[in-house]
């Protein structure tokens, strides 16, 4: 049985998820809430229908499937919340209105990939819709042309605030996400790439001697500060890798004549970072001499990215070798 107050507050995820359903692909005609989409959304379909009631029928028109939710009550509510015609709640709490941006992007929303990086976007022709998206969700998405993008990085990082943990949403458009976020570029039948750009001009691009080495080299080509003992050194590079890839930064082999050390010893460097590479160094030997810059003492790696969700449980399942600590795995 239909419970008309049910839209009244907008305080659980699914509500919240209904709602941008309706927000992307409803109309409100006649006390009627009617939400249609693709025959290949029917089994979202009965999950929405589900969220109201059970017994509202489902309509099929070609390749469409509605269905109507016959409910003054249900339609002012939804007019009140999205003030109508649409635009962003306001009046939801924070969490939720990621439910609602994950329910209006399964609507509306698509994924897809550019020159090996991922894209994302939702698209609506209400520019404030799009404002007001963009301001809360941030991630330096683009609006243009009536679409909210996110790329690269920023695409990744937007998706896993939507999909991870979600408990209701478009299995093809998670399952796209999940994919991406572990994506590798041997199924391209490429080779991975990274983008390079200067900080500083005639900054030394990062090469290698061989094809085969693992590391890109960088120089130091100026210092900024010393603080506590460290040296801080710019490269004037930046770099962004792939999607599925980051870097790590090491020292060159050749460091350990120098007296200096990676402060850190290993740096990371995440796709989303695109900012100047600056390499910390120490002086591990007090009679070392100062570095003629520009020199070449540090490198990087690039490294397989692996996305995983952490998940608490009680315990751990027991091991053979169970707590036992240094040294225990063999001699």
């Amino acid at each position: 049985m239909m419970e008309h107050n049910f839209l009244e507050n907008i305080d659980t995820s699914n509500k919240a998820y209904l709602l941008g359903w309706i927000a992307a692909c409803g109309i409100i005609v006649e006390n009627q809430i009617v939400i249609e989409t693709s025959e290949k959304n029917l089994e979202m379909i009965k999950i929405l229908r589900d969220i109201v009631s059970h017994d509202i029928p489902i309509k099929k028109d070609g390749n469409l499937v509605s269905v109507s939710i016959f409910s003054s009550k249900m339609a002012d509510d939804v007019i009140n919340h999205l003030q109508w015609p649409v635009s962003f709640p306001v009046s939801i709490e924070d969490e939720l209105k990621w439910d609602f941006v994950r329910g209006y992007f399964d609507c509306s929303g698509f994924i897809t990939v550019k020159h090996g990086y991922p894209s994302c976007f939702i698209g609506s022709p209400r520019l404030s819709m799009l404002e007001d998206i963009h301001d809360f969700c941030g991630g330096k998405a683009q609006i243009c042309d009536d679409v909210c993008e996110w790329r690269g990085a920023n695409a990744i990082e937007f998706l896993s605030r939507m999909y991870n943990n979600a408990e209701m949403f478009l299995r093809e458009k998670r399952d796209t996400f999940i994919s991406l976020a572990n994506q590798q570029t041997s199924s391209l039948n490429r080779l991975p790439v990274f983008k390079w750009a200067r900080t500083i001009a005639n900054a030394p691009k990062p090469s290698k001697n061989r094809f085969s080495d693992s590391g890109y080299d960088l120089h130091l080509i100026k210092k900024i500060k010393v603080q506590a003992g460290v040296h801080y050194f710019d490269t004037g590079i930046q770099v962004q890798p792939e999607n599925g890839y980051y870097f790590d930064l090491v020292g060159r082999s050749s460091i350990s004549k120098t007296g200096w050390m990676v402060a850190n010893n290993i740096g990371i460097i995440d796709a989303s970072y695109t900012g100047t590479i600056i390499v910390a160094l120490v002086k591990i030997d007090p009679d070392a001499l100062e570095l003629e810059l520009p020199c070449k003492l540090v490198q990087l790696i690039p490294r397989q990215l692996i996305l995983m969700e952490p998940i608490e449980v009680d315990s751990l399942d027991d091991t053979e070798r169970g707590a036992k600590g240094f040294g225990s795995s063999g001699k």
